[in-house]
C-alpha cells in the first residue's frame, strides 16, 4: 500500500514540476518588472545583508510605497546567487514550491477527513492541484502567493498535528509556517486568523474537548493581534 501511495505521489509530483517548469524561461512570454526585482534584489540582500536603499535585513521591499514583503524576493534571490542572473533562476524557485505543493495538500486531505479516509481522496486532491491552470500559470510567473499558500496549509498541517498528540515540535512547526506566511503575502495576513477561525469553529462544532478549544482560541486571537499589529505599522498594509 505505501508503495504503491508513494509510486502514485511520485507520479503526481512529476506532472506538477513539468507543468510549472518546462520551458519555463520562455512562459510566461516576457520578464515583467517584478521578477526582475525579485531576482536582483534577493540576490543583492543575501549577499551584502542590505537592500540596493541601504535599509539592514529588510522585511520588505518599497519600491514605490507598495511594501513588497520580502519572502519571495529571497527566493528568487537564491536561485539566481545558485544559477547566475537568468529568467530561469528568477522564477524556479516558486515554480519548485507550487510542484511540492501537491503533497501539502495531500496531507491537508488526510488531516481534515481523518487518517482512516481512503487515500484515492486524498490523491484526487493532490492531482488536481498539480493541474489547476491557475495554479500553474502562477507558479510560473513568481507569485509570492503560491508561497504563502503553501506554508499557511503547511502550518494548518502542523497544527492539526499538535491537536491530535500535543506535541511541541507540531506546535513550533505550525506557528513557524504560518508566521514566515506573512512574509510572503499581504492578503494571508488577515486571511490567517480566518483559516484558523474555521479550525475552531470545525473543533467547537464537532464536539472537541475544552482543553483543544482553550488552545485554538489563544492561537486565534494572538494572530488576529499579530494582524493588527502589522496593520498598524506603516508597512504592514503595503501591498
Amino acid at each position: 500500500m505505501r508503495t504503491k501511495t508513494f509510486l502514485i505521489l511520485g507520479f503526481i509530483f512529476a506532472l506538477a514540476l513539468f507543468l510549472r517548469a518546462f520551458i519555463l524561461s520562455d512562459v510566461p512570454y516576457g520578464f515583467h518588472s517584478d521578477e526582475v526585482v525579485a531576482g536582483y534584489e534577493g540576490a543583492f540582500i543575501l549577499r551584502n545583508g542590505i537592500d540596493t536603499y541601504g535599509n539592514f535585513l529588510p522585511l520588505y521591499f518599497d519600491k514605490f510605497g507598495d511594501f513588497r514583503p520580502i519572502g519571495s524576493i529571497l527566493i528568487s534571490g537564491f536561485f539566481n546567487l545558485v544559477f547566475g542572473p537568468s529568467v530561469f533562476a528568477a522564477r524556479i524557485g516558486i515554480s519548485l514550491i507550487g510542484a511540492f505543493f501537491v503533497f501539502v495538500i495531500y496531507k491537508l486531505y488526510l488531516e481534515i477527513y481523518g487518517r482512516e479516509a481512503k487515500r484515492i481522496g486524498a490523491s484526487a486532491a493532490a492531482f488536481f492541484v498539480a493541474i489547476l491552470p491557475w495554479h500553474v500559470a502562477l507558479s510560473r510567473s513568481t507569485q509570492e502567493s503560491i508561497v504563502g499558500m503553501s506554508t499557511i496549509c503547511l502550518g494548518v498541517v502542523f497544527l492539526f498535528g499538535y491537536l491530535k498528540t500535543n506535541g511541541k515540535n507540531y506546535l513550533l512547526l505550525s506557528l513557524f509556517f504560518l508566521v514566515i506566511s506573512y512574509f510572503f503575502y499581504t492578503a494571508h495576513r488577515l486571511l490567517i486568523p480566518l483559516v484558523l477561525s474555521g479550525v475552531f469553529l470545525q473543533y467547537f462544532v464537532g464536539g472537541g474537548g475544552k482543553k483543544d478549544l482553550r488552545k485554538l482560541g489563544i492561537i486565534v486571537a494572538a494572530f488576529f493581534v499579530l494582524f493588527f499589529v502589522f496593520l498598524a505599522s506603516p508597512w504592514g498594509s503595503g501591498r
